[in-house]
């Protein structure tokens, strides 16, 4: 993964060199992601923390890097950090996938080590009452409400809660000066 990383952060150096590919600031790189993607942007901003300004990450699964998180070794972020996490996410303990490590703790103890490690007074580790892990992804925009509504949550408007976390994201991109212009909406 890493070595696909460093790849895909060459060609956009090399590409923020060409006049008419400049729209890539290599400045202002932002890691972005949700569930498995929120893992992978949390990786990226930790390996290339020197390309990386940013992290946003919704509903991280951090299986992969559990037993990193909760032991002795650490692993915490230099850089900024917005962890915005749904309602039941966290607490799925019924799913295979979330089996074998305590997903919330993890979550907590990342958070509580980066901000102990970066000092960054604007770092956000929230949880968006009524919400899922559907409501962070377009498929609950475009599927009928009755097909992907999460049962344990049965009144979540999918739609809301999508333009809910999406307006987190911006909003903390905005408040560290990458959004491209300024954003009416602050995370706190």
């Amino acid at each position: 993964v890493n070595k696909d990383i460093k790849t895909m952060l060459d060609m956009c150096k090399e590409d923020s060199k060409d006049d008419k590919l400049s729209a890539i600031d290599m400045d202002k790189l932002v890691a972005y992601g949700q569930s498995m993607g929120g893992m992978t942007s949390v990786h990226m901003s930790y390996t290339f923390p020197q390309d990386f300004k940013i992290t946003v990450a919704f509903d991280v699964y951090f299986k992969a890097v559990h037993e990193r998180v909760n032991g002795d070794q650490g692993y915490a972020l230099t850089q900024p950090l917005g962890l915005f996490s749904s309602e039941t996410f966290h607490h799925e303990p019924r799913m295979p996938y979330m089996e074998g490590y305590d997903s919330v703790a993890t979550n907590d103890k990342f958070f509580k080590d980066t901000q102990e490690k970066n000092k960054n007074p604007t770092n956000y580790n929230i949880y968006v009452k009524n919400s899922s892990h559907d409501s962070q992804c377009d498929l609950c925009l475009l599927a009928e409400k009755d097909l992907i509504r999460n049962k344990t949550i049965p009144n979540v408007d999918h739609e809301i809660k999508n333009r809910e976390f999406v307006q987190y994201g911006c909003a903390f991109i905005s408040e560290h000066d990458f959004f491209p212009v300024p954003y009416p909406l602050k995370v706190s």
